[in-house]
C-alpha cells in the first residue's frame, strides 16, 4: 500500500468511527493543501476551516478563496494588534496568539490537520525528522517532508507564495508612485 492509499484508508477509518461532523484546518500551506486533497480523495464529508490570524502573509486569504472555495474563513473576536494592546507582546512564556487566533476554531471539533512536527508541541523532539503529521485526536499518520513535497508537486496543487504576492504589490505601488510623481511634476 503506497502512502496516498495509507492516508486515505486512515481518513476513512476515522470517518467511519464517528457520526459527528468532521473538520479540517486549512492554513493555505503545503501540509494543509495535501491533507485537503487527501480528504477530498477519501470521499468523506468534512468542513474545511481557515482561521484568519489577521497577520498572515499577504495574499493568503485570496489564495484560500481562489483555490479552496469550500473553506470557511473564520474571523477572530480580536485582531493580533488588539490582543497585543490588551495582553502585551507575546513571548516564549506568554504564548497566547495561537489560542486566540487559531485554536479557538477547533475546540470541541474532530479535526484533521497537516502539522509540521516542529510546530507540534508533543512532536517537537522529532524536529530533526521534519515530519508532517495528519492528526486526528491521539491518532497520527506521519510523513517526512520529502514525501509531502513530492506528492504536492506530483498532484500539482496550487502553491501560495507570499513573496511572489509581495513583489506584485510592490511593483504596483512603484507604478502608482511613479504616476503620482509625474502628475505632481506637471
Amino acid at each position: 500500500m503506497n502512502l496516498e492509499e495509507k492516508a486515505i484508508k486512515f481518513i476513512q477509518t476515522v470517518a467511519n468511527a464517528t457520526d459527528k461532523p468532521l473538520f479540517a484546518g486549512n492554513s493555505g500551506g503545503k501540509d494543509s493543501a495535501v491533507v485537503d486533497c487527501l480528504l477530498q480523495k477519501s470521499g468523506i464529508e468534512y468542513t474545511s476551516i481557515y482561521a484568519n490570524t489577521t497577520i498572515d502573509p499577504i495574499g493568503t486569504i485570496k489564495h484560500i478563496r481562489d483555490n479552496y472555495p469550500h473553506t470557511v474563513i473564520m474571523q477572530p473576536k480580536e485582531t493580533f494588534y488588539q490582543l497585543v494592546e490588551r495582553k502585551g507582546l507575546p513571548t516564549r512564556l506568554n504564548r497566547y496568539c495561537c489560542e486566540f487566533l487559531k485554536e479557538y476554531v477547533s475546540v470541541g471539533k474532530i479535526m484533521f490537520e497537516g502539522v509540521r512536527s516542529s510546530e507540534s508541541k508533543e512532536d517537537a523532539l522529532q524536529e530533526k525528522n521534519k515530519q508532517t503529521i495528519i492528526a486526528y485526536s491521539d491518532s497520527k499518520l506521519k510523513y517526512v517532508d520529502k514525501d509531502v513535497c513530492e506528492w504536492f508537486y506530483a498532484v500539482d496543487i496550487p502553491e501560495h507564495d507570499p513573496k511572489e504576492e509581495l513583489l506584485k504589490e510592490l511593483k504596483s505601488l512603484k507604478s502608482k508612485v511613479k504616476e503620482l510623481e509625474e502628475k505632481l511634476s506637471k
